[in-house]
C-alpha cells in the first residue's frame, strides 16, 4: 500500500517537529535527543518523525538545513537593509542578537557544533555557516573604508561578538550574571570595534 500524500496539516506538523527538534537538539545535543520526546512534545508519535524524515540523522539534518537557512536569511537581509557601511553592520549585529535570543535551540546546536566533534553536523555546518561569515568577513572588509586598519583581525572581532552572544542566549542565569543586566552589549561592541567609536 502505497503512503498517502502529505497534507497541508502534515507540513504544520513538519514545522512543529523542526522547532521542537531544534530546541531538543539545542538542549541536549545529538546523541541524547530522543525522537520519542521530541514527538511527545508536538503531541505525535516517534512513527511521525521517522515518517517526515526517515531516521533520527534524517531528522537532524532538516532541523540544522531549516535553522541555519533561516539565519542566513536574517543575516542576508539585515546586510542589504542599509545604505552606509555603519547602518548595514548596526543592522546585521541586531538581527543576530535578536536571532539567538528568540532561537535558543539553534544557539545550542552551533555552541555544541563546534565544541563537540562527536555531534554529526559538521559537513552542513561548513557548507551553510562558513560561506556565511566568509560573506560578512569579506563585506565588512570592502565597505570599512577608513574605519579598520588594513590588517585588522574581522573575523576573529565578529567571532568575539557572536560568541559572547551566542553564549549569554543560551546561559540562562549564570549567563545574566557572566554579562549583568545588560546583557552582552553587542551595538556597543560592534561601534568599538568596527567604527571606531
Amino acid at each position: 500500500m502505497a503512503r498517502p500524500k502529505k497534507s497541508s496539516l502534515d507540513e504544520e506538523t513538519n514545522l512543529r517537529l523542526l522547532r521542537a527538534g531544534e530546541n531538543a537538539f539545542g538542549k541536549s545535543g545529538y546523541h541524547a535527543t530522543r525522537l520519542e520526546d521530541v514527538a511527545q512534545s508536538v503531541g505525535v508519535r516517534r512513527q511521525s518523525i521517522l515518517y517526515h524524515f526517515g531516521s533520527k540523522a534524517g531528522f537532524y539534518e532538516s532541523v540544522l538545513q531549516r535553522a541555519f537557512e533561516e539565519l542566513n536569511a536574517e543575516v542576508g537581509g539585515a546586510l542589504i537593509s542599509g545604505e552606509s557601511y555603519r547602518e548595514r553592520l548596526v543592522a546585521t549585529s541586531r538581527a543576530l542578537l535578536q536571532f539567538t535570543e528568540e532561537r535558543p535551540g539553534v544557539t545550542g546546536i552551533l555552541i555544541r557544533e563546534v565544541m563537540d566533534p562527536s555531534e554529526p553536523g559538521s559537513k552542513l555546518f561548513k557548507a551553510l555557516v562558513l560561506p556565511t561569515l566568509d560573506m560578512l568577513e569579506g563585506i565588512l572588509r570592502a565597505d570599512a573604508g577608513e574605519h579598520l586598519t588594513e590588517n585588522f583581525p574581522i573575523r576573529s572581532a565578529l567571532l568575539a561578538i557572536f560568541a559572547s552572544n551566542m553564549l549569554h542566549a543560551v546561559g540562562g542565569e549564570i549567563g545574566r550574571m557572566l554579562w549583568g543586566p545588560g546583557g552582552p552589549q553587542v551595538e556597543d561592541l560592534v561601534e568599538v570595534l568596527f567604527l571606531g567609536d
